[in-house]
């Protein structure tokens, strides 16, 4: 139970502190700036449990997809400075991996093609919050975010279809 205590400490205080210093696009700091530091972690631990259930639901679907889905996650769940954005390279390929799939819907072949470049453009300038100056710094960061959200909701209707499709195959004649 001490160990829980502790543990509970250091993500307040990291949280705490980090909002103070310049990290960004975490669970922990939407909920400091929300005034919840207590939930900070019974939050995360839903959060992971909640990718732990989907990934088990999910298994048979395209490994590159689940990485995509599960960096999405890491990297807006947990605590993470501005250079942990290479977490992000994952999604980027199963991106690009469904944008240059010939079988993909011609849609959804653009739009991972879309999303790709997006997020490509959103890493031009990893840490844009010390490149860029205020207010321009924010807006960069909250533009980076979106697309983030944008690319995760994406690969989650797409592990949806394909599971759907893996499914279907599998029920007999």
């Amino acid at each position: 139970m001490s160990l829980i205590r502790d543990l509970l400490v250091r993500i307040s205080f990291v949280g705490i502190r980090g909002s103070a210093t310049g990290n960004v696009a975490n669970l922990h700091i939407w909920l400091n700036r929300l005034g919840l530091t207590e939930w900070n972690l019974p939050v995360t631990l839903a959060a992971l449990t909640a990718l732990g259930f989907w990934i088990c639901r999910h298994r048979r679907v395209e490994p590159w997809v689940l990485l995509g889905v599960t960096a999405y996650i890491a990297r807006m769940t947990t605590y993470h400075r501005w250079y942990d954005d290479m977490l992000i390279l994952l999604p980027m390929v199963a991106l690009f991996r469904i944008a240059r799939e010939r079988s993909a819907e011609y849609n959804t072949g653009i739009t991972a093609g879309i999303l790709l470049a997006a997020t490509m453009l959103a890493s031009i300038a990893p840490g844009g919050l010390f490149l860029f100056p205020a207010p321009w710094n924010k807006l960069y960061v909250a533009g980076q975010v979106a697309v983030w959200i944008a690319g995760l909701v994406f690969l989650l209707r797409q592990a949806g279809i394909e599971r759907k499709r893996i499914i279907e195959l599998d029920l007999p004649k």
